[in-house]
């Protein structure tokens, strides 16, 4: 995942006027924020959205940051008209939020990988807490008390931290609480940025899921399940499961990225070739006779 050096602000309900104020307010901020901020073009994701006083009942305006993945992290209300000095603190707070979900991402990054490649029960401690990872069995078994606590113990791993290979782990797993390894993978994967090398943005190529999620188990939202229910049924792009369930291209490939981490049977397939209409039959014959009788005057 690079790092944010750039991102994109969204109006809805400006005048012309407006827009080309808040562009100029923009520019003169260019050096005193961390990262560049421009107005995102048409169909582009915005991390921050402004939305005119006019749609708000106090005459303020709204203010939405959201992550790549179109998470939500804040929504506020701005005074108007907007001042410099009140866009910069917006801009500040908004970098704030995003750079450090950007950075929660690449954390849950690396325990994913990790896990996936286990072959043989392993022990993973860090300060008070301890999991024994059972991969033959599709477990772990941790000294933690809930599932949102040991996600959270994952995402607070060094990514240094050695992970020890247990030769007799019947003799650790006594006081431990026990936790389905695929559940944990899949919260982890969630939280993970898409893997850009696996060519995401690659236009024309779709995807097909052999199988559901668990959830039943797993987390879930309408939209994770909308999701899967459109790409079990079909092939289809990232764009258009982003259609489908009103998300962000991102946010579907971390799903799709997930459904592959968890063994969910991901396909892809390149983008089929525009047909080609073949010549009618009267075309076919015209062409034969023109061949067999050609003009004598050329």
């Amino acid at each position: 995942m690079t790092p944010i050096t750039e991102l994109r602000v969204a109006v809805h309900g400006f005048s012309a006027e407006e827009r080309h104020l808040l562009g100029q307010q923009l520019r003169t901020l260019q050096r005193r924020t961390r990262v560049n901020w421009a107005f995102a073009a048409p169909g582009e994701a915005a991390a921050l959205t402004i939305e005119h006083p006019q749609r708000q009942a106090d005459g303020r305006a709204l203010a939405r940051i959201r992550d790549a993945a179109g998470d939500e992290l804040r929504a506020q209300l701005l005074d108007w008209p907007l001042r410099l000095s009140s866009l910069l603190t917006l801009l500040d707070e908004a970098e704030a939020l995003l750079l450090s979900a950007h950075a929660a991402r690449l954390r849950a990054q690396g325990p994913v990988l990790r896990l996936r490649r286990l072959a043989v029960p392993t022990l993973i401690a860090h300060d008070d807490v301890s999991v024994l990872v059972l991969p033959d069995d599709q477990e772990l078994l941790a000294n933690v008390l809930n599932f949102d606590g040991l996600v959270q113990a994952f995402l607070d791993l060094p990514p240094a931290l050695p992970w020890r290979r247990v030769d007799a782990p019947q003799a650790l797993s006594r006081t431990m609480h026990a936790y389905a390894l695929p559940r944990l993978i899949w919260a982890l994967s969630l939280q993970a940025p898409a893997d850009p090398a696996r060519g995401w943005r690659k236009a024309g190529v779709e995807y097909h899921l052999e199988s559901w999620p668990h959830f039943g188990e797993w987390r879930t939202t309408p939209e994770l399940m909308r999701l899967a229910a459109f790409y079990t049924r079909q092939h289809a792009t990232l764009q258009q499961g982003a259609e489908f369930a009103h998300v962000e291209p991102e946010a579907v490939a971390i799903f799709l990225q997930a459904c592959d981490a968890c063994g969910l049977g991901l396909s892809q397939r390149a983008p089929a070739p525009v047909p080609v209409d073949a010549p009618r039959w009267r075309d076919r014959l015209l062409q034969r006779l023109r061949a067999a009788n050609p003009d004598p005057q050329h």
